[in-house]
């Protein structure tokens, strides 16, 4: 049974990975069932069978790719490490995880999809937003954010950025360079880092 099972988490991971190749080139309304099934080599009976409809094969997709980074993000959260570290660390995992995606070659549009749109506001509100009350309230309780600065008015932050970040005008950007010192701006202001 086990080598059942792990056949078929390969052949669902062959399918993810051939739709994700394919959204983000062309994007999800122009890419058909048919050419997921050729790229992953397998029928499009069996899509059908692991993930129900199309928009199913999409959500999966996008949870793949957030699921895994956050669970990663959460780690690093609940170590022994000092907030800074922390914040270090999620950086360099930030960094890693868009090369690993390569998101500066996805195609801007992915993001303004309904259905792509729909999932990431869904998954900001659930996953990515209790997250950073969490950073918060730790980089807080640390000395590391001004307490005098409510956590609203950190979120509105936060919030503002998301807009902007998932917007195709942002997405469009390939210098990978410029992406990262976002996310360094996003994490330490403009006065940055104090322990450099």
């Amino acid at each position: 049974m086990d080598g059942v099972n792990q056949r078929r988490k390969r052949k669902s991971k062959d399918i993810t990975e051939a739709a994700f190749v394919l959204f983000t080139k062309y994007g999800t309304e122009k890419v058909s069932v048919d050419e997921i099934a050729k790229k992953a080599n397998v029928s499009k009976v069996t899509i059908y069978k692991y993930f129900d409809t199309k928009e199913g094969l999409i959500k999966a997709v996008l949870n793949e790719m957030l699921i895994d980074s956050i669970k990663i993000f959460e780690r690093i959260l609940e170590s022994d490490l000092p907030f800074v570290e922390k914040i270090e660390q999620i950086l360099f995992k930030t960094d890693e995880y868009e090369r690993k995606f390569s998101f500066a070659a996805i195609n801007p549009t992915f993001f303004e999809e309904p259905v792509v749109k729909e999932f990431l506001e869904r998954f900001y509100k659930e996953t990515t937003l209790p997250f950073f009350k969490k950073l918060i309230s730790q980089g807080q309780e640390e000395g590391c954010i001004d307490r005098s600065i409510c956590t609203e008015a950190v979120l509105f932050y936060i919030n503002m950025l998301k807009e902007k970040v998932t917007s195709s005008q942002f997405q469009s950007i390939r210098d990978q360079r410029f992406r990262m010192d976002i996310n360094k701006l996003f994490y330490y202001g403009l006065i940055g880092n104090k322990n450099d």
